[in-house]
């Protein structure tokens, strides 16, 4: 009985964890949140499986489930470097939008100035 709930909580959490891959890489962000919810509910669940059992029963189990524990770790790893070079991705992105404004405000104070002259704000003149 342990053992059949235990294989099943794992099959669930390889099957979320190839949706969770499945929604970053067609960039379906709204879903990502609700599968990894769901996906913690269910190694939670799994953990409480796992208190109070026997240790040869423990050591048994675990033996008949570890190629199943291994394609999950192999899919959290595809999920982790996916996750990190989409973050790459974002990341340099924001910093060619804030580049792009830095170098647009630039501009634009330059001709705003109505007194006639002009002061650089890079250097730290001040009006007096």
């Amino acid at each position: 009985m342990y053992g059949e709930k235990k294989q099943n909580g794992l099959k669930k959490v390889l099957v979320l964890t190839q949706q969770l891959i499945s929604a970053l890489q067609e960039e379906r962000y709204e879903e990502i949140d609700d599968l990894m919810i769901k996906r913690q509910q269910t190694m939670d669940v799994i953990t409480q499986l796992d208190t109070g059992i026997d240790s040869y029963l423990f050591e048994q189990e675990r033996k008949r489930l570890l190629p199943l524990l291994e394609n999950i770790w192999e899919c959290d790893r595809k999920f982790m470097d996916l996750a990190q070079m989409r973050k790459q991705e974002a990341s340099s992105a924001i910093q060619k939008i804030q580049m792009s404004r830095k170098l647009n405000l630039s501009y634009q104070q330059a001709y705003s100035n109505q007194d006639g002259y002009y002061i650089d704000q890079t250097i730290g003149s001040r009006k007096r």
